[in-house]
């Protein structure tokens, strides 16, 4: 299981939120569950690292928040449109007892040495397939 590091923020205005982000954070919330919803700052380089390594949002992250670990679903990350960059993440906590339903991603393998492209067969192409579940 990944595990990211957060801080709680107490941003008020849209110039603290844009300090933040030139500081090397990004800004977040948790919502869902019991609890009232928190406003958090994760780093943007171990965001960025977990992000790459793929079905970032289909897996559940233990969120250490100021020392206390809490179990948390990254439900969406919004990104500059120029730079592509991360600017702010939302969270859902992860409550047992509680469905949550999610998209989790397929990823073929093997799939250039199937026996029918060695015969003449066309690929075909999967761009972003994934496949609702719930009940986890």
């Amino acid at each position: 299981m990944n595990s990211l590091d957060a801080n709680t923020r107490n941003t008020k205005s849209k110039g603290d939120v844009r300090s933040l982000r030139l500081a090397g954070n990004i800004p977040g919330i948790i919502y869902g569950g019991p609890d009232q919803n928190q406003k958090v700052a994760v780093l943007k380089k171990t965001l960025k690292s977990l992000i790459q390594k793929g079905s970032f949002l289909s897996n559940i992250i233990t969120l250490n928040l100021d020392g206390k670990p809490q179990n948390v679903l990254p439900r969406e990350i919004t990104y500059n449109v120029i730079s592509d960059e991360p600017t702010h993440i939302d969270f859902l906590r992860v409550v047992p007892g509680v469905k949550i339903r999610i998209e989790v991603p397929v990823v073929f393998i093997n799939h250039e040495t199937s026996p029918g492209l060695k015969r003449g067969g066309v690929p075909v192409s999967y761009t972003h397939l994934t496949l609702p579940t719930s009940d986890l």
